[in-house]
C-alpha cells in the first residue's frame, strides 16, 4: 500500500487536490494497479517463443513499373516527359514562382 506521503506527492505531480477520503480511495486503487503490474512481472516467460504476428500473412512487394496509357513500358526518361510543356534534356522547365 502506498503511504500518505507518496499519495500526496503523486497528487501534486498530477496537480490535483485530494480530500483525505479521496486520497485513501485513490491510494488503494493505485496500489491495486501496481500490484497487478507486479504479478505480470513475476510471470515466467523463459520457455515461451516470441511472436510478432500469428496470421502467416507476408507482405508482397512488386517492382514499380511505369506504363503509358497504351500499356507499353517507356524506354527512357524522355518517354516519361512526353506531356510536359517545356523540356530541356530530361529536365522539366517551369515558370519562376517567386519574383523580386
Amino acid at each position: 500500500m502506498l503511504s500518505k506521503e507518496e499519495i500526496s506527492h503523486i497528487a501534486s505531480l498530477a496537480k490535483i487536490e485530494l480530500t483525505n477520503d479521496e486520497a485513501l480511495l485513490f491510494g488503494e486503487q493505485l496500489s491495486n494497479i501496481l500490484n497487478l503490474f507486479k504479478e505480470i512481472d513475476d510471470i515466467k516467460l523463459d520457455n515461451i517463443e516470441e511472436t510478432s504476428q500469428i496470421t502467416g500473412i507476408s507482405n508482397v512487394v512488386f517492382a514499380d513499373e511505369v506504363k503509358s496509357e497504351d500499356g507499353r513500358i517507356p524506354s527512357g526518361p524522355k518517354d516519361n516527359l512526353q506531356n510536359t510543356p517545356k523540356i530541356e534534356d530530361t529536365k522539366i522547365l517551369t515558370p519562376k514562382v517567386i519574383e523580386r
